[in-house]
Formats: C-alpha cells, sequence, structure tokens
C-alpha cells in the first residue's frame, strides 16, 4: 500500500502532461480556426465590394440604356423617312442590343456573386461554431488540469506526512550499540545513521534513535 501510495503522484503527473499536451493541441486548433475565420471574413469582404461595385456599374448602364432610347426615339423622329436617319437609328439600335447583352451577363455575375457571399456567410457561421464547441472542451480541460492537479499535490502530502509518521523510536539503554540496535530491528548501522543524522557510531543512554522501517 505505501509503494501505491508513493507512486500515485507520479501517474498524476503522466496524466497532467497528456492534459498538457491535450491543452496545447486545442490551443493550435483554435489558432487555426481562428485564422480560417479571418480569412472568410476578408473574403466576404472582398465579395461584397465587388457586389456593391458591380450594382454600381448596374444603376449607371441602366441610366445610359434610358439615355440612349431617348436618342434614338429623338433621332428617329426627326430623320423621317431619310436613309441617313435609318442608317442611324440601326446603329443605335445595334449599340442597344450589345448593352443589353452585356446588362444580362452582370446580372448573371451579381447572381453568381450572391451566391458565392451567402456561402461565404454560411462556412464563417460553422467555422464560428467550431471555435465555441473548441473553446468550451479548452476549458474542460483546464478544470480537469486543475482538479487533478490539486488530487496530486494532496496525495503527495499525505503519503509524505504519512511516510514520516511510520517512523519508530527507540531509547538508547546501556550496553546498547548501534550494530546491535541496528540486528534487533533488522536493519542497518548506515540506515540508522543517515535517518538519525548521525556522523559516528557514538551513541548515549537515553539518546531517543528514529529505527526506519522493516522492508517488506
Amino acid at each position: 500500500m505505501k509503494y501505491v501510495a508513493s507512486s500515485l503522484p507520479f501517474i498524476f503527473g503522466l496524466v497532467l502532461c497528456g492534459c498538457g499536451s491535450q491543452l496545447s493541441s486545442r490551443q493550435n486548433t483554435s489558432y487555426r480556426s481562428d485564422m480560417s475565420i479571418d480569412e472568410m471574413r476578408l473574403e466576404l469582404a472582398d465579395v461584397k465590394h465587388d457586389l456593391k461595385s458591380t450594382q454600381v456599374e448596374l444603376n449607371l448602364l441602366d441610366e445610359r440604356l434610358k439615355k440612349q432610347a431617348s436618342s434614338l426615339s429623338s433621332t428617329a423622329k426627326a430623320a423621317g423617312d431619310s436613309a441617313a436617319g435609318a442608317s442611324q437609328v440601326a446603329s443605335l439600335e445595334r449599340r442597344i442590343a450589345d448593352l443589353e447583352k452585356w446588362l444580362e451577363k452582370t446580372s448573371a455575375d451579381l447572381r453568381n456573386l450572391s451566391t458565392h457571399a451567402n456561402q461565404a456567410l454560411a462556412k464563417l457561421s460553422s467555422l464560428e461554431q467550431e471555435v465555441s464547441s473548441h473553446e468550451k472542451r479548452l476549458d474542460e480541460v483546464v478544470k480537469l488540469k486543475g482538479t487533478l492537479t490539486s488530487i496530486s499535490n494532496a496525495i503527495g502530502q499525505t503519503s509524505s506526512s504519512s511516510s514520516v509518521s511510520s517512523n519508530r523510536t527507540y531509547k538508547v539503554k546501556a550496553g546498547d550499540s548501534l550494530d546491535r540496535i541496528a540486528r534487533n530491528h533488522k536493519t542497518s548501522i548506515a540506515s540508522l545513521k543517515n535517518l538519525n543524522n548521525l556522523k559516528n557510531d557514538k551513541i548515549v543512554v537515553g539518546q531517543e534513535l528514529r529505527i526506519p522501517d522493516e522492508a517488506p
């Protein structure tokens, strides 16, 4: 039982090391998740900027298209049946047709940008939830590490006090020697000297000596 008690601090030390490694791993995972969120936010900001720019261009194009239509109407009225007027009208119609095609393409790009922005927002939300989950687990690991540290310290103190209090004492009598006392208590002279801080083999009557525990 004494051997098991003295081994418990070492066992809890190994557990604490494992918790420390897990804590470091969680911190690295959290750091990588934070980097991904920052990248997604930058990408989302770029998409929003492109979306806003495209909307501005679309509004400008719509104004130009209205002006071209108004100009076409005025030109058609002024030209009448003249060949020059007909040619100018045909040219304006081609330009309007080209503008309409460009408008359709821009609208498609705008829809793609909107879809991409929605996907980026969904991914950002998922990453934030993942980071929140990692933070909760990290808190649990920190609490567990603190609890294990407290238990390990308590067991270490209990083991130490138990070891000290388990030593027996013997009062030196007349005719005693360290060799005799060591043989009677199944220990060695060196163990007696080390435990009682004796520099030589000299002892006196009435002196109290601490006797080491017998080997199992």
